[in-house]
């Protein structure tokens, strides 16, 4: 594999910090998001995931992350998260919980690459980004660290 941008992935970002091959994690300044995605292909497929407790705290950082996606041509898989309440679901079923990460694991599979937002810590979140390893997709991770839980 070469370099993260040679791979697959859709943007150069300033004070990028690379762990391994294909997963990035950068700081996030919503001031100056737009600024950091300075090189990008349009028309990408892109699995965009957080924490579903955490968006009781940064939806409008989640919603900006995704508007600025969007406004880069990209088609952005983000319903599983706007859509949902954190609440819902310890009334779901096994099934039912079953069926929706197949669903996630299928949207992930079918993007090029995977945007994280990672400020409010998740467990749900650490397994989506190791999946999406797996799948050899690019995973950049943005988490805000001017915020102390």
């Amino acid at each position: 594999m070469g370099t993260f941008i040679e791979t697959h992935f859709l943007f150069v970002v300033k004070k990028q910090m690379r762990i391994i091959p294909g997963f990035v994690i950068c700081s996030l300044d919503l001031l100056v998001l737009k600024s950091t995605l300075v090189e990008s292909s349009p028309n990408m497929k892109i699995y965009f995931h957080c924490s579903l407790v955490g968006k009781e705290h940064y939806l409008k950082e989640y919603m900006a992350i995704v508007k600025i996606l969007q406004d880069f041509k990209h088609e952005v898989f983000a319903d599983h998260i706007f859509k949902k309440n954190y609440k819902e679901l310890s009334h779901e079923s096994e099934d039912e919980i079953y069926e929706d990460f197949q669903h996630k694991k299928n949207l992930i599979k079918s993007c090029d690459a995977v945007v994280i937002e990672s400020t409010y810590p998740s467990i749900g979140v650490g397994y989506i980004i190791g999946y999406a390893l797996a799948q050899h997709k690019s995973v950049l991770v943005f988490i805000n660290v001017y915020i102390v839980l």
